[in-house]
């Protein structure tokens, strides 16, 4: 059977560092809460857009920046060939899609510097949508602002019925 290389030759395979950042939370900037207009009452309430479980507010997201990179791929055998896709092992013993490896490193560098610009745009991505977490703490707050005030009309009424046998006592 034909193979579209040779064992022995060498290719570049685009890959990428990735390196964990810390950021300042993009809705609360770091300092943990967020404060909701309620009306005309401002409602302080811990930030659900760097919360992690019951850790709580973090004041930071954690995200990966991407950094491209090329490295040399000599092809030392195949591992399998499913649906006219050669999977090749490396000299090192990496394994990759022979689909996946080009002839120049500006190639590979290229597609690196393609993935990580797309890895950028969902970091972006990401960050707006915690930025906008902030409908989630509105909801928040109205649900619990709705229950104490049905529990306050509890209490009142309650209360007038304590009262109430009070002062049929009293008369008796």
């Amino acid at each position: 059977m034909d193979t579209p290389f040779e064992i022995g030759q060498t290719y570049w395979a685009p890959r990428q560092h990735p390196e964990l950042i810390t950021l300042p939370c993009p809705a609360c900037k770091g300092s943990c809460v967020v404060t909701i207009i309620y009306g005309d009452e401002h409602v302080s309430v811990d930030c659900e857009a760097c919360g992690l479980g019951y850790q709580g507010s973090q004041g930071i997201i954690k995200e990966y920046d991407l950094t491209p990179n090329a490295e040399p791929f000599t092809i030392d055998g195949v591992d399998s060939l499913y649906n006219g896709k050669w999977t090749v092992r490396s000299t090192t013993g990496a394994t990759s899609d022979f689909n996946d490896l080009y002839k120049t490193e500006a190639e590979a560098l290229a597609v690196s510097a393609v993935k990580c610009a797309e890895q950028e745009e969902s970091n972006m991505r990401s960050r707006m949508h915690k930025k906008n977490s902030t409908k989630r703490s509105t909801w928040t707050v109205s649900y619990h602002k709705k229950c104490i005030s049905d529990l306050e009309r509890q209490i009142t009424w309650h209360t007038s019925r304590i009262n109430a046998g009070k002062v049929k006592k009293e008369t008796v």
